[in-house]
C-alpha cells in the first residue's frame, strides 16, 4: 500500500509541543500532514500564530521547508499554540486578521445563545417538579374527519 500526501497547496499539520525557550524564544514542535511548510508562511493554530521564522529538523539541522510527515520545530510564533491543535498556513496577515474578527462574531453569538439557554432553564428550575407545559393547543392525534367506527381484526392461517 503505498500512501502519499500532496505536497502542494497550503501547510495543514498538528502541534505535537510547544515550549518558550529561554534562548530561541516561543517555539513549537508541529507534523506536517498536508502541504508543505516553508520558511516566511504566515500559520495558525488555535488562538496562536506567527510567521514562520525558522525551521529545525527533529534532528537539529536547520530546513528551509518541510514535506508532509515530516516534524519540525517552527519558531516565530507572536502567540504560542496549545498542543493538539491543528496547524493552517494562511496567504497573508489580512486573512489572518479577518479569521480573527470571524472568531470574535462567533464567540459573541455563542455567548448569546449561551444567555438565551441560560433563561430558559433557571425557569424550568423554577417550576421545580412540575413539568413545563407547551404553549398552546396540543395537536390533534387523530386526523380531521369521521371515520366511523373502526374494528381491529388480527387474522392467522396455520
Amino acid at each position: 500500500m503505498e500512501l502519499r500526501a500532496d505536497p502542494g497547496g497550503l501547510a495543514e499539520g498538528i502541534v505535537i509541543e510547544a515550549e518558550l525557550d529561554h534562548k530561541l524564544g516561543k517555539q513549537a514542535t508541529v507534523l506536517v500532514q498536508r502541504g508543505t511548510l516553508r520558511k516566511g508562511c504566515v500559520i495558525v493554530a488555535g488562538h496562536g500564530w506567527g510567521k514562520v521564522r525558522l525551521l529545525r529538523s527533529a534532528e537539529g539541522t536547520l530546513v528551509s521547508e518541510a514535506p508532509p510527515s515530516t516534524p519540525v520545530s517552527v519558531l516565530g510564533w507572536r502567540e504560542l499554540p496549545s498542543a493538539g491543535d491543528q496547524v493552517l498556513e494562511v496567504e497573508s496577515e489580512r486573512m489572518r486578521d479577518r479569521q480573527a474578527s470571524d472568531e470574535q462574531a462567533i464567540a459573541a453569538r455563542s455567548a448569546q445563545h449561551h444567555a438565551l439557554y441560560r433563561r430558559e432553564l433557571e425557569r424550568k428550575r423554577a417550576l421545580g417538579r412540575f413539568r413545563v407545559r407547551r404553549a398552546g393547543p396540543r395537536e390533534k392525534m387523530l386526523p380531521a374527519g369521521d371515520l366511523g367506527p373502526a374494528l381491529n381484526v388480527m387474522w392467522t392461517a396455520q
